[in-house]
């Protein structure tokens, strides 16, 4: 049993550290998508995720919902079309250089408006990083008990042989 108050604040800081990743991973997030539509039009998807974060499948994996970490997560989208022709021209070259270019259709020789997207790309799967994290926890505790049973052991023995040198001396 736990007696040290040390050994008791180790482990309240083991069961916080997943439950405080748990916390942030429950909060949705906010993705930004633009698309410049002409020179001074830009359509902009504002998303938020609707679901938890999944792991890519391996031929997801260079998509780029996956992109930078391996993960997805489903998104609500609302469009927004903005228009720069009476704004200033420093907003419309922040917007071309933020946004992505859309492909063009061949029959129609214009670009056509993309789709909203349904996936985004998030930071962790929090099942997994919980299970990994508690397979830490668990291999750290099973060294701990190995190692201080070793330790132990030969400080039950240097004092046995220290008893022994002791009787030897006296008898002597």
């Amino acid at each position: 049993m736990l007696v040290n108050p040390l050994s008791w604040a180790v482990l309240a800081l083991c069961l916080v550290g997943p439950l405080a990743r748990l916390a942030a991973a429950a909060q949705p997030h906010t993705h930004t998508f633009r698309y410049m539509l002409t020179n001074t039009t830009v359509l902009e998807y504002h998303c938020k995720s609707i679901g938890p974060c999944v792991s890519c499948t391996i031929l997801e994996k260079k998509a780029d919902q996956c992109q930078p970490f391996g993960n997805k997560e489903p998104l609500s989208c609302r469009e927004e079309v903005v228009d720069f022709d009476q704004g200033n021209p420093h907003h419309v070259e922040a917007a071309r250089k933020h946004s992505l270019s859309l492909p063009a259709n061949d029959s129609e020789h214009q670009t056509q408006r993309p789709e909203p997207p349904a996936w985004g790309s998030c930071l962790i799967v929090t099942t997994t990083e919980n299970l990994r994290f508690m397979i830490f926890v668990l291999l750290n505790l099973s060294l701990l008990i190995v190692a201080g049973s070793i330790v132990f052991w030969r400080n039950r023995l240097i004092k046995q042989e220290q008893h022994r040198r002791i009787r030897m001396r006296i008898q002597s």
